[in-house]
């Protein structure tokens, strides 16, 4: 075997091994979780606000939270979703439904 032909062996190698961490992210049951909970989320603005238990305005500014969230799930679920990007996908959706909650509570059916 000639001094290329082995560095070429090698470096094929180990471009193999640098592949399979890519390969590792691939996360489907993660990305349906995230999903699942964003539609969710998004189904439970929209019975807030046909209920009239949130403003127009409170719902209009939930839903723009929500479509942000999705647009950024998007973005990160293009190669799969990493421990990181999952939880700060979590993160905002937590944040979101908590809003959603006070808004639902505060029954003054004005934002804030």
């Amino acid at each position: 075997m000639t001094l290329t032909r082995t560095l070429a062996v090698i470096a094929a190698a180990a471009g193999l091994a640098l592949a399979a961490p890519a390969q590792a992210k691939w996360t489907p049951i993660r990305a349906d979780h995230i999903r699942d909970q964003i539609n969710a989320l998004d189904a439970h603005i929209n019975r807030a606000d046909n209920r009239d238990t949130v403003s127009e305005r409170e719902a209009r500014d939930l839903r723009r939270r929500i479509d942000d969230v999705r647009g950024q799930f998007h973005r990160f679920n293009a190669n799969g979703l990493d421990r990181a990007e999952t939880q700060r996908l979590q993160s905002r959706i937590d944040t979101i439904r908590a809003r959603l909650r006070m808004e639902k509570h505060d029954w003054d059916r004005h934002r804030g």
